[in-house]
C-alpha cells in the first residue's frame, strides 16, 4: 500500500482562496455526496484541499490511480484512509478482505457501515481522480455506501467526468452538492489576485479581462501563462498575441514555460515524466545524478506543476495534465531513452521492494521476462489477498509465450480466468503448466540431494495446486471423466500445512 495516496496534497504558495466555493462546499456537509466534476486543469483537487485545510474538516483522503480498479484494493485504501481518523476502524473487514474464502463485497461494505456508526464525529471521505475508476464492482460499492451511510459521513468525489452513480436521484432527494467547470473557472477578480498579488506581474484591468476572455478562467492555462510571463518586458503584447482554444493555448504555453528553463531542468522534467510518483533517490537512480531532491524542491518553489505527496517532501507527482504533455514531448524528442528509463525505474522499485511499480515499469519497457520474474515472486500473495483484477491485468499485458514459461503464474492466472468464465483460455494455460511441471519433476538435474529434495517438493506442491484448479475447471465445463484423476493427484501432492489449496475460490 502506497501511504502517500492517503495524504492530502499540498496547496502551494500561489494559492487563491475561493471563499465563494467554500460556501457551496459547506452545504455538502449536510448531504451524502459532494461531486466536483470538471476537465483537467480546473483546480478540483486544489480547492478541495484548501477547503479542508481552512475549515479543519476531519478527512479520509484517497488519491486514486489507474491501478485501483480492484475492489479489494479499493476498499483497503478506503479503510486505511478512515483509519487516519479512527485508528482501529475496519479491523474485521480487513481480515475478511484478505481471507481466501472472502464473503461477497456487499457484506463487507455493510460491516464497514456498522463500524462508521462508531465514529463519533462528522467526517468526509474524499475520492480524488475518480474518473480513473472503470470497475462496475467499485461503482456498486459507492452506490451501496451512498444508500446506507450514516448522516455524519459525507462522500466527496473529484472527477473529470460524471460516474455511473444515481446522481439524478440524489439531486431529487437534495442529497447532492455539485461544482462544475463554470463554478471553478477563475473570475476576473481571481485572475487579478493570482497575477498581481501572487506573481506580482502588475497586469492592467484590460490585460486581466483579455486573459479571462481567452482562457475562459481555465486555471491550468492561467498558471502556465503566469510562468511564461516572468521576465518579459511587454506583458500586454504577449497576452494580445496568443489565441486559440484551450488545448492550443496549453501546448503553446508549455513550450514557453519549458523554453525559459535551463537545458538541465528541461531534461529533468522530460525524463522524469515517465514516473507517476517521484522522489529524489528514485530520480537520481533513473537519471544517474545526485541532486534530484534539490531540483524537486526548486520546482515546487517555482510552482512548476509539481505536487508534494507527503508533509516531509519525500515524494511528489507532476500535475496530471503537465505530465501528459511532458510525455508527449519525450516521445517526440527523446524516444530512444524511454525504454532505458523504465528499466532503471523498475530496478529501483525492485531494490526498494515496491514490486507492483517495478512490474509496471518492466512492462512499459517491454522487458517481459523481468516483469514475469518479479511477478512470480508475488503472484500467490496477491491472489490470496484477493487482488484478482491485478493478476488479470498483468495476464492481459504479458505475451502468452512468456506466461506459458511460468507454471506458477499460469496457475493463478487460470484461476482468475475460470472465475471470469474464460474456460478455454484457462484450460490452455493449465495444460501448459502441467506439462512444464511434469517435465521438471521427472528431470533430475540437481546434484545436491538436499536442494534437490526441496526443489522437487516445491514442484510437487505446484503440481498439486494445478490438479485442484483442473478439478474445478472440469466440474464447471462438464468434462467429468478426468476429475477423479486430478483429485488423486491433488491429494498425493498437497499437505495438511497448506490447507488453503483444498478450498479454492468460487468462480463468479
Amino acid at each position: 500500500m502506497l501511504v502517500t495516496k492517503l495524504h492530502i496534497p499540498s496547496t502551494g504558495v500561489s494559492l487563491v482562496h475561493r471563499s465563494d466555493l467554500f460556501e457551496k462546499l459547506n452545504k455538502g456537509l449536510d448531504k451524502k455526496l459532494i461531486q466536483i466534476s470538471a476537465p483537467a486543469g480546473f483546480g478540483k483537487t486544489t480547492v478541495l484541499c484548501d477547503w479542508i485545510n481552512q475549515n479543519k474538516i476531519p478527512t479520509a483522503w484517497y488519491s486514486i490511480d489507474k491501478r485501483d480498479n480492484d475492489p479489494v484494493e479499493f476498499l483497503s485504501y478506503i479503510i486505511a484512509g478512515i483509519q487516519t481518523i479512527k485508528k482501529d476502524f475496519g479491523q474485521s473487514s480487513v481480515k475478511l478482505l484478505k481471507a481466501p474464502h472472502r464473503p461477497n463485497i456487499e457484506s463487507i461494505v455493510g460491516l464497514l457501515i456498522n463500524d462508521i456508526l462508531n465514529i463519533k464525529k462528522d467526517f468526509v471521505l474524499v475520492l480524488d481522480d475518480f474518473h480513473l475508476i472503470n470497475s462496475k464492482e467499485i461503482f456498486d460499492i459507492i452506490k451501496f455506501l451512498l444508500e446506507h451511510i450514516p448522516g455524519h459521513m459525507h462522500i466527496v468525489i473529484s472527477t473529470r467526468s460524471d460516474p455511473p452513480l444515481p446522481l439524478a436521484r440524489l439531486r431529487s432527494q437534495d442529497q447532492l452538492v455539485e461544482l462544475r467547470s463554470s463554478d471553478l473557472s477563475f473570475s476576473a477578480n481571481d485572475i487579478s489576485i493570482f497575477f498581481n498579488k501572487k506573481f506580482k506581474l502588475g497586469l492592467s484591468i484590460e490585460d486581466i479581462l483579455l486573459l479571462e476572455t481567452k482562457t475562459e478562467g481555465w486555471i491550468a492555462g492561467l498558471q502556465l501563462t503566469a510562468l511564461s510571463m516572468q521576465g518579459r518586458e511587454d506583458i500586454s503584447g504577449f497576452i494580445e498575441a496568443f489565441a486559440g482554444d484551450n488545448r492550443y493555448i496549453m501546448d503553446y504555453l508549455i513550450e514557453e514555460v519549458l523554453n525559459i528553463q535551463s537545458e538541465d531542468v528541461k531534461d529533468f522534467l522530460l525524463l522524469t515524466s515517465i514516473l507517476e510518483q517521484i522522489s529524489g533517490p528514485l530520480c537520481d537512480a533513473v537519471l544517474n545524478r545526485n541532486d534530484s531532491q534539490l531540483i524537486l524542491e526548486s520546482l515546487e518553489k517555482n510552482n512548476m506543476f509539481i505536487v508534494p505527496l507527503d508533509t516531509e517532501r519525500n515524494w511528489y507527482r507532476y500535475h496530471h495534465l503537465f505530465a501528459d504533455l511532458l510525455k508527449q514531448r519525450l516521445q517526440l524528442r527523446k524516444k530512444e531513452n524511454i525504454k532505458e528509463l523504465h528499466n532503471k525505474a523498475s530496478l529501483w522499485f525492485e531494490e526498494n521492494e515496491i514490486y507492483a511499480l517495478a512490474i509496471d515499469h518492466g512492462l512499459e519497457a517491454g522487458n517481459y521476462e523481468k516483469a514475469m520474474q518479479l511477478l512470480d515472486g508475488i503472484v500467490e500473495k496477491i491472489w490470496k489477498s484477493g487482488q484478482h483484477t491485478a493478476i488479470m491485468k498483468f495476464g492481459e499485458l504479458l505475451p502468452d509465450d512468456i506466461i506459458e514459461k511460468n507454471p506458477n503464474f499460469c496457475l493463478f492466472y487460470s484461476w482468475i480466468l475460470i472465475a471470469s468464465g474464460r474456460m478455454q483460455e484457462a484450460e490452455k494455460f493449465l495444460n501448459t503448466a502441467e506439462r512444464t511441471i511434469t517435465k521438471s519433476i521427472n528431470k533430475d538435474v540437481i546434484t545436491n540431494k538436499e536442494e534437490g529434495d526441496q526443489s522437487k517438493q516445491e514442484l510437487k506442491k505446484i503440481f498439486g495446486k494445478i490438479s485442484v484448479a483442473f478439478t474445478y475447471l472440469l466440474s464447471n465445463t462438464g468434462k467429468t471423466d478426468k476429475i477423479f484423476k486430478y483429485c488423486e493427484q491433488a491429494y498425493e501432492n498437497l499437505f495438511e500445512e497448506d490447507p488453503f489449496t483444498y478450498y479454492p475460490i468460487s468462480p463468479k
